[in-house]
């Protein structure tokens, strides 16, 4: 993979591997190498896939009254 793309701190998670696929009940992952898993569980084979990252929630925006702007 190419430097910078994706976070190197990343803990693997069966949830956000490409061999992993959610199952039907929404809590357990359907792994193609070690069957049924948990969604934090990892193992040897874990290859990440940016696109089921879920990514962090963007900031709260700071609200303004128009007495704070001069015109």
């Amino acid at each position: 993979m190419p430097k910078g793309f994706y976070d190197p701190e990343l803990e693997p998670a069966c949830a956000i591997c490409a061999k992993g696929r959610i199952a039907g009940d929404g809590v357990h992952v359907l792994c193609s190498k070690k069957g049924i898993t948990d969604p934090d569980s990892s193992c040897s084979k874990f290859r990440y896939d940016p696109i089921k990252r879920k990514p962090r929630s963007a900031p709260e925006l700071l609200s303004f009254d128009s007495d704070e702007f001069l015109f």
